[in-house]
This record gives structure tokens, sequence and C-alpha cells, in this order.
């Protein structure tokens, strides 16, 4: 967990009735400590009722088998970050075709002796696409720092495979790329021009 000293000062946080919750405060120059929250995109991309799946090569979960994932960045949408995602772990061009699923975990609290990561201190959602492949297949070259190998699979062929991600396995037994729902959509003009960020972003039913 975050430390209790404030990171602005330097002062002890205390904790402080804030907007309905328990939160750590600096008593010297107010600075907050509120919910931290992570985003992230996964795609899956099936060729011939085959599902692409990475082994990762780097922790988190280093040796685990899962979508194509990892955060986007503070400049691009949701899909711009998968198509990115790709490229960079496999060196696959792919476009995406909907929304499938939106993958929420709220911060686990522990009790105070047990024993846990930074990552249960997050809520942590991860947005999945269904994507297609715009270029070659020939294309696949695992990138070899964040990936170990990727190879396709079938649903069933996955039991075979240990250790695979849970929510990955899910996704890859239950939906079709094609399947997702939400769309990015063009925002009116004049609606547009009242956003105090032009970049502001709308995924809807086509």
């Amino acid at each position: 967990m975050s430390s209790h000293f404030c990171i602005q000062c330097g002062a002890s946080l205390e904790t402080q009735l804030v907007s309905g919750r328990d939160r750590l405060i600096c008593p010297d120059c107010g600075w907050t400590m509120w919910s931290r929250a992570s985003l992230g995109v996964g795609g899956l991309l099936v060729i011939d009722g085959r599902v692409l799946f990475v082994e990762r090569n780097i922790q988190p979960n280093a040796g685990m088998w899962t979508l194509v994932n990892g955060y986007v960045e503070a400049d691009e949408t949701l899909d711009q970050a998968v198509v990115r995602e790709f490229h960079e772990e496999t060196n696959l061009q792919v476009r995406p075709l909907g929304l499938l699923a939106i993958w929420q975990t709220p911060a686990w609290l522990a009790q105070p002796d047990e024993k846990v990561s930074p990552w249960d201190y997050s809520n942590g959602c991860w947005c999945v696409f269904g994507v297609d492949l715009v270029g070659p297949l020939s294309d696949l070259r695992p990138d070899p720092v964040e990936v170990r190998q990727a190879c396709f699979y079938t649903p069933h062929e996955l039991d075979d495979l240990k250790p695979v991600g849970s929510w990955s396995r899910w996704l890859a037994q239950y939906y079709l790329p094609g399947d997702g729902g939400l769309f990015r959509r063009e925002l009116d003009p004049a609606l547009r021009a009242t956003l105090r960020n032009p970049l502001t972003t709308l995924y809807g039913v086509k």
C-alpha cells in the first residue's frame, strides 16, 4: 500500500472522514489520498476457431497465458490502445470490431495482518474488444521483452495449457469477436465544441 506520508510535503497522514469515507489526509497541506484506478484493454482475435494467447514474460503474472492486453496511455482511446498492444506484443495489425466486455476488479481490502500486493488496493477496469486481423498472419513475432511466445488455441485446448488467466479463458470460451455491441462514435461537432477536452470519446451502439 502507499506510504503513510504526504507525497507533497512529507508530513504524516491522518485518517479523516472525507466525502463519506475514511481517507488519509495531510494535516499540513491538505493533500488527500483518493481511490486509485487503472484502465486496461484486452483483445480477442480468433482465426479458424482458434484464439490468440500470449505467454507473459514480465510481472505481474509472468509465465501465465492470457489474451493480448495492457494499460491505456493517457493520450489514447480504448480502441487505439488495443491496436497498439497487439502491435507491441505480437507485431500483428488488427482493427477493433466492438467492445465485448468490461472486466472490473474493485480494491480488495485485506486484514491488517495479511500480506497483499499493491495491486490489491487499486480499482482496475479492463475493456475487452473483439478484433480482426488486417495484416498478414505471417507478421506474428512475439515481443521478446513482454512475451515468451504467442500461439493460437481452441477453447478446449486451454485445459492442457497452464496456467491460463481466468478472465482470458472465460472470454475465449463464451465470446466471438463479432459479438461486441459498442463502437466508437463520432461526436456531434456542436457537442464537442462545448467540452473541456476535445479528445473526449463516446462508445455506444452502432
